[in-house]
């Protein structure tokens, strides 16, 4: 009897002194060494702690992997940085219990943090309170997979590198696409009609009956276009001529490129409707790009730059480490948007917009492109003589001279020069001087919101009153 009591003593003694080993045991984390995979991108082994049956994932070998700012101290139990946006700046500390995200405080149980040699363990759930990231530890699979609804850098960054390969590849690639159709010229080839047939009735009068036509063909390699238009009235049909001019170029010449023969405008101090002949070596398809414009700017340090022109992804570079960046981008003529977006190698974002206002009357450095037009002022007679010159001098000037003929009132020819300048990247100024008639000063503005301003200003002279140049005598006009 002495020695089963003697055995049922030594059994719950055993027991007692061995429950405080299990706790021990229970509560000494475990490592493991998980498969980290996340959006196709990240495929790397993460070492984590496993107590109390939840998952303690390292904060600053995660963040690294994500590319989120991140600055451990293993000796003062913090990690800061900031999320994303460098606006949105963090902090946890783990003697305090507490965590502050974007000026947001989380109250925190010290004991959900294992503080390592490198690193601190946090439990998920809390990085999941944080800063919504939701990591999913398989203990049993050894997996760690993370859904998130925000945009990590490191998959940010991964899909710059895609476009700029594709850009490159585009930009790589010479080819262009075939030409369908060859060009032949012919003596006789076809030819184009349109029409429009209209009717009025008007009660107890008679009843109004109109045409017009349009019609285009080739002839000598050239096309030949022209108009009719004609109304009933009430002597009978009325029939006139509206324009009538063929044109022909020579596609591979700098020195004339196109003739026209026919009906047409001028285009010197005073527009006027003519029949002539124009000579141009003006480009026949319109030109669209002028030179580059140079991007020099100042960023965060290796910090990378989409440059988009006109909504169009046109190029990506990379800061060095002093932030500092540059960029050529082909710039056309009319208005150019261009659009920055710089992004942190850790987060953070920035964009910047700008608008780059160029004219058709700039030509590149070294161009020279002149219209000459010879003729008869319609429905006048008067002879007309005009011609033009402009010289692209740089890429901010060109200049422009030329000499203006009309007859009747006005028989002597007019000499005039003018310019237009581009200022900084949104103002284009322009003048032009006819001695003894006017003098023209314009400022022109687009800007990034796409505001336009333009101010013009013409000072006539007394000897331009009552001519084609002046019909309504002004001295002054804003």
């Amino acid at each position: 009897m002495l020695r089963r009591w003697y055995l049922s003593i030594l059994l719950w003694t055993g027991a007692l002194v061995s429950l405080p080993a299990l706790t021990v045991a229970q509560s000494t984390p475990q490592e493991l060494l998980l498969e980290f995979r996340y959006a196709n991108v990240i495929h790397e082994l993460v070492s984590v702690y496993q107590q109390g049956g939840a998952a303690h994932l390292p904060v600053g070998s995660l963040f690294e992997k994500l590319q989120i700012e991140a600055r451990v101290s293993a000796e003062e139990r913090t990690v800061r940085g900031f999320y994303l946006d460098p606006e949105t700046t963090y902090n946890i500390d783990v003697g305090d219990g507490t965590t502050v995200v974007g000026g947001r405080s989380f109250p925190f149980d010290p004991d959900a943090v294992i503080v390592g040699q490198r690193d601190l363990f946090v439990r998920a759930d809390l990085l999941k309170t944080w800063f919504d990231l939701d990591f999913t530890a398989d203990l049993r699979d050894l997996q760690l997979s993370l859904s998130t609804p925000h945009r990590m850098p490191r998959i940010a960054a991964v899909e710059r590198k895609q476009k700029q390969q594709q850009l490159n590849a585009m930009l790589d690639d010479p080819s262009r696409p075939p030409m369908r159709f060859v060009r032949d010229r012919k003596v006789l080839g076809g030819g184009v009609l349109d029409y429009a047939l209209m009717a009025r009735e008007r009660g107890q009068f008679a009843n109004d009956y109109s045409y017009q036509l349009r019609s285009g063909i080739e002839v000598l390699g050239g096309d030949l276009e022209g108009g009719l238009q004609g109304d009933r009235q009430r002597f009978g049909w009325q029939t006139r001529r509206t324009d009538l001019r063929w044109r022909y170029t020579l596609h591979e010449s700098s020195v004339l490129s196109r003739i026209r023969l026919g009906d047409s405008f001028t285009s010197g101090l005073q527009n006027v409707p003519y029949t002539g002949v124009k000579l141009s070596n003006e480009p026949m398809a319109p030109r669209r790009q002028f030179s580059t414009y140079t991007i020099d700017e100042v960023t965060g340090p290796n910090w990378t730059i989409e440059i988009y022109v006109n909504g169009e992804l046109a190029g990506v570079t990379t800061a060095d480490a002093s932030g500092h960046y540059t960029f050529d981008i082909p710039l056309r003529y009319g208005s150019t948007s261009i659009r920055l977006r710089e992004y942190g190698p850790t987060g953070g974002f920035q964009e910047a917009t700008r608008r780059v206002n160029l004219p058709f009357s700039l030509l590149p450095p070294g161009e020279v492109e002149y219209d000459v037009y010879v003729g008869r002022r319609r429905y006048a007679g008067d002879g007309v003589v005009q011609g033009s010159a402009d010289f692209g001098l740089s890429e901010r000037l060109t200049a422009r001279v030329g000499v203006d003929y009309i007859g009747g009132p006005l028989r002597t020819p007019i000499v005039f020069g003018g310019a237009s300048m581009r200022m900084g990247s949104s103002y284009v100024a322009s003048a032009r001087l006819a001695p003894g008639y006017q003098t023209r000063l314009a400022l022109n503005a687009i800007y990034p919101s796409k505001r336009r301003f333009e101010l013009r200003y013409t000072h006539y002279q007394p000897s331009s009153q009552q001519t084609l140049y002046n019909p309504t005598a002004l001295n002054h006009e804003v």
